[in-house]
C-alpha cells in the first residue's frame, strides 16, 4: 500500500488521471504533449478543490479542527471523505487515549471543559487512484475538452468543409470546466461543508 506525505497544496498532489490514461482513452492524443501536464493538474486541482478534500491517493495527515463551544463529549467530524486510520487525538496538546472513529471521519472520546479547543487529529486517510476510476475518467474528460479546442474556437470553416467544436457551455469551446456530468459524478465525494 502506497502512502504519500500531504503536500501543503492540492495542485503538489498527483493527477487524479495520468497523461497515459489520455492517451488510451482518445487516440488522437499522445501522452508526451506537453500540454497534458499541466491540463491534468488543473483537472484534479479542480475536482479536489470542488470535493473540499483531496481524496486521492491515501496521505498521511495532521487535520485541526477548532471546537468553538467545548462543555460536551468530544465530537467531531474532520474533513475527509475516506479515514483509514486514526494514529493520535490531542485536545490543546494533550494526548487523549480512549477515543473511537468511524471510516466517514467521525471521532468521539470523553468530556471537554466550556470554551474552545484545537483538536490535532493524526490520520491515514484517502482511496487508492486505482479505487477512484470515476473521478479518473472525469479528469480525463474534462482535459480532452480543453485540448479540443486550445484557442476556445466554436466553428472552423474552410470552403465547404466544416468542423463544430464541444462546447462546454453555449458559445465556449475548450477550457477547463466542469460540466453538470461531472459534477453529478464527483459529487458522491464531495464533504458536505465543501465550498
Amino acid at each position: 500500500m502506497e502512502i504519500v506525505e500531504p503536500p501543503s497544496d492540492l495542485v503538489l498532489l498527483p493527477p487524479l488521471a495520468g497523461a497515459e490514461t489520455i492517451s488510451e482513452w482518445a487516440d488522437d492524443v499522445e501522452s508526451d504533449d506537453p500540454r497534458l501536464k499541466l491540463l491534468m493538474d488543473g483537472a484534479s486541482a479542480a475536482v479536489r478543490r470542488h470535493c473540499g478534500w483531496h481524496i486521492a491517493p491515501v496521505v498521511r495527515d495532521t487535520i485541526t479542527v477548532t471546537d468553538h463551544y467545548g462543555g460536551g463529549r468530544l465530537d467531531v467530524l474532520v474533513p475527509s471523505g475516506r479515514l483509514r486510520a486514526v494514529t493520535a487525538v490531542r485536545v490543546d496538546g494533550r494526548a487523549v487515549r480512549d477515543f473511537a472513529w468511524d471510516e466517514s471521519g467521525a471521532i468521539w472520546a470523553g468530556t471537554l471543559s466550556n470554551g474552545p479547543h484545537r483538536i490535532e487529529v493524526d490520520v491515514e486517510h484517502g482511496y487508492h487512484l486505482k479505487e477512484v476510476p470515476d473521478l479518473a475518467a472525469v479528469v480525463v474528460q474534462v482535459s480532452v475538452l480543453a485540448l479540443a479546442s486550445p484557442k476556445g474556437a466554436i466553428r472552423e470553416q474552410a470552403g465547404q468543409v466544416a468542423i463544430t467544436w464541444s462546447q462546454t457551455q453555449i458559445g465556449v469551446s475548450g477550457g477547463l470546466s466542469l460540466l453538470d456530468r461531472d459534477l453529478a459524478t464527483i459529487n458522491a465525494y464531495r464533504l458536505e461543508a465543501a465550498p
